[in-house]
């Protein structure tokens, strides 16, 4: 698969969250009632969500993005040269730049979004920030109510993918596999 895809297509991203509130105390009572009931399950009776709330950057609703990083690869005299931008600062302003990144040079059919689990958790995260500041989304974040296997405008791919693949390869056979050929040794 990895064979059959042109690097110069895919859009490399990473996130980095925090809790929206730099101290629990300065929540607004009304969100320390939701962040209580929303990690309820997560936390032992003795932990209280005050104690909890250094965690709360993994939720987008009350955390916010403080760099967004993306990577991608342009040709530079017949080799391939990476390039890296992170986006940082204001969330909303970081949110509308790495939007218009997308909108402007990362919006073809063939262009991939990729990134370390970013199906379960940057693609959504950034998506519900997007929201929260009134940002419309890009079409290669307009994922509600889609498919996302075989949906033509959701193309992404993620080295986690494959390394569960590769994880179900090890499992079922005698020996490793290397790289993404998953050939046996």
């Amino acid at each position: 698969m990895l064979g059959k895809i042109d690097l110069h297509n895919i859009l490399f991203l990473d996130i980095e969250t925090v809790p929206l509130y730099e101290d629990f105390g300065q929540v607004p009572e009304e969100e320390k009632y939701f962040f209580a009931e929303k990690t309820a399950y997560q936390r032992k009776d003795e932990i209280t969500a005050e104690a909890f709330y250094e965690r709360a950057g993994i939720w987008a609703e009350f955390g916010k993005i403080v760099c967004l990083s993306v990577g991608y690869f342009t040709p530079a005299n017949k080799r391939k040269e990476f390039r890296l931008k992170s986006f940082i600062g204001e969330e909303k302003k970081l949110l509308v730049d790495f939007k218009n990144l997308i909108e402007t040079h990362f919006s073809r059919p063939q262009n991939l979004l990729c990134g370390h689990n970013a199906k379960e958790f940057d693609f959504p995260y950034i998506a519900r920030r997007m929201l929260i500041h009134s940002i419309s989304l890009p079409q290669k974040l307009q994922l509600f109510n889609k498919k996302t296997l075989g949906n033509p405008t959701f193309r992404y791919t993620s080295p986690l993918a494959f390394w569960r693949l590769q994880a179900l390869y090890f499992s079922k056979t005698d020996g490793p596999c290397f790289g993404y050929s998953l050939t046996k040794r």
